[in-house]
């Protein structure tokens, strides 16, 4: 461990990560010289099992063998740390007995072995319903954190939360600004969090709440169940994965509503944000009878190979499978197996959705 670093430049660093994320490590690193540490940890929870995590380079070494050892369940310390409840940094001692140190297996098997052993720690309260953890930790050999240590990291608590504060907050108007943009030119759109949680709606978004879709706590779902379902794995996939692909999911109308398609767009460039309430920008489009759109279009928005949307854009044209089949120089059971396989891409189980749903794609065409 280096020398005790500024207190005043600490603050800074805290407040720079705030406007510019990749800057976290940083930060960390700033924090936990501050407290005689050198592994710091920043944790941010919103009440489901997903969590989004920043680290410095000793922290996230550690963190992935947390991850590979399967930890979660029985971490000892971060529920302790929450249910304190005091606005300071609190050290080992202040959430467990000295007996609890050396024989929780928390402690023994994991904490130790990774230069974590000592630590001091806060939670803080988000704008929206997050909580972050604030983590600073060092090795055995050096001992148990000292009065001074968490004296130093209390003083500039307020100014620390006042940091993680304001960059939830910028986030929050990042995600308001974009779906204000789409809103002028005529798109209902929702900016969604990583796990798919409303963060900000614009006004035609609005009104198909709750028709089309529901705000829920956890994430926001799609009234109708397979295309909820379909909405489901994208948003699990990006969690689980780290794999940012969108989606475009069809929703077959009934007597009261027409169909609608639904568009799911990763946003670039929130890797390093953990803070983010934009993640995934949610469009809602009215399907319309407007007839045309490329094989570009549908090769982008669904995935498909040239063949399948060969095929698709044969029944957008009314044509039969036999009939597409003579045209291509195929078999009919060549284009049974492909137009099944656009089924399953679009979401859909009748060449009549897929009409529906090709017709209202128009405003995303170039031709």
């Amino acid at each position: 461990m280096g020398s005790i670093p500024n207190p005043e430049d600490v603050v800074s660093a805290v407040y720079e990560a705030a406007v510019l994320p990749e800057l976290w490590t940083s930060a960390l690193d700033a924090m936990a010289g501050l407290a005689a540490c050198e592994a710091g940890v920043l944790i941010a929870s919103d009440g489901s099992p997903h969590t989004v995590i920043a680290a410095n380079r000793l922290g996230m070494v550690a963190l992935e063998k947390y991850n590979q050892g399967n930890w979660a369940p029985r971490n000892t310390q971060g529920p302790r740390t929450l249910a304190h409840g005091e606005p300071a940094f609190i050290s080992d001692y202040d959430i467990f007995t000295p007996e609890e140190v050396e024989t929780d297996a928390f402690y023994r098997d994991f904490l130790r072995p990774t230069g974590l052993a000592w630590g001091c720690g806060t939670a803080v309260q988000g704008p929206t319903q997050n909580r972050i953890i604030i983590s600073l930790h060092r090795r055995f050999e050096f001992g148990p954190l000292s009065t001074e240590d968490t004296r130093r990291m209390t003083a500039l608590r307020p100014a620390i939360a006042r940091g993680v504060f304001l960059a939830s907050r910028l986030r929050l108007r990042e995600a308001r600004n974009a779906v204000d943009a789409l809103e002028m030119v005529g798109l209902p759109a929702a900016a969604l969090t990583a796990t798919g949680k409303i963060s900000a709606a614009n006004q035609s978004f609005s009104s198909f709440v709750p028709r089309v879709a529901l705000d829920h706590r956890d994430r926001i779902r799609l009234v109708h169940p397979g295309a909820d379902h379909r909405l489901a794995e994208a948003i699990a996939r990006r969690v689980s994965t780290g794999q940012s692909h969108g989606r475009t999911i069809a929703i077959p109308g009934d007597e009261g509503e027409p169909p609608h398609t639904v568009h799911l767009i990763p946003v670039a460039g929130q890797a390093h944000d953990i803070f983010s309430a934009l993640s995934w920008l949610l469009l809602v489009v009215p399907v319309v009878n407007r007839p045309g759109v490329s094989l570009e279009v549908l090769r982008g928005l669904f995935d498909l190979s040239p063949a399948e949307a060969r095929v698709s854009k044969g029944i957008l044209n009314g044509d039969t499978p036999g009939e597409i089949a003579s045209k291509l120089g195929l078999s009919p059971e060549t284009v049974r197996t492909q137009l099944k396989a656009v089924f399953s891409k679009m979401g859909v189980s009748r060449q009549a959705d897929v009409v529906r749903l090709l017709t209202g794609l128009p405003v995303f065409d170039s031709d």
